[in-house]
């Protein structure tokens, strides 16, 4: 019902609110993997040269994990909304938003060292994310942006194990293009 809800809400906004498509990329540091975290995006950013913009946007990200004896990838696809305030028209405006999706993730483990064989499994586990940041106008149809996403993977069953995978905290740097 909720679903139907906020389709029918985005509906109405955009029949109101000129949309352009935008695309984008970011990347960040994991602060418990400790290591890079990469992302893309596209979809749509509604109410341009409005103090509040909404921005839909499927994203895809990647990050991966290695300790003695196996590593991880892991890589979450969501569907995400981000809502931007304008601070004047100095081209300074903050966002937050949240996303839901699905991650992949894979693990391999070498009991006896990378050459010695061992073992792969992977699931398709519910993820969720929430963001906020700072954003700069560099131009008109490109944005630069700061900020802090808490991601979270559910439920990840591998080895015929349950467990909670990850709880990330990431700071990022990313680029937006608008056509």
């Amino acid at each position: 019902m909720l679903k139907k809800i906020l389709i029918l809400g985005l509906l109405a906004a955009s029949s109101t609110l000129s949309a352009e498509v935008i695309t984008g990329a970011s990347i960040g540091y994991l602060s418990d993997a400790e290591g890079p975290y990469v992302a893309a995006q596209a979809g749509y950013r509604f109410g341009s040269g409005r103090p509040l913009t909404h921005v839909v946007a499927a994203e895809v990200g990647y990050y991966s994990d290695h300790w003695n004896g196996g590593d991880a990838k892991t890589v979450p696809m969501l569907m995400n909304y981000r809502l931007n305030y304008a601070q004047g028209t100095s081209g300074l405006s903050y966002y937050a938003g949240g996303g839901a999706g699905v991650s992949w993730v894979e693990e391999r483990v070498y009991p006896l060292g990378y050459w010695g064989g061992g073992w792969t499994d992977d699931d398709y586990a519910f993820t969720w994310q929430g963001f906020l940041g700072v954003q700069y106008a560099m131009a008109d149809n490109v944005d630069v942006r700061l900020g802090y996403r808490y991601l979270k993977v559910e439920n990840v069953q591998l080895f015929n194990f349950g467990f909670e995978w990850d709880q990330e905290h990431i700071i990022e740097f990313g680029v937006d293009f608008s056509f």
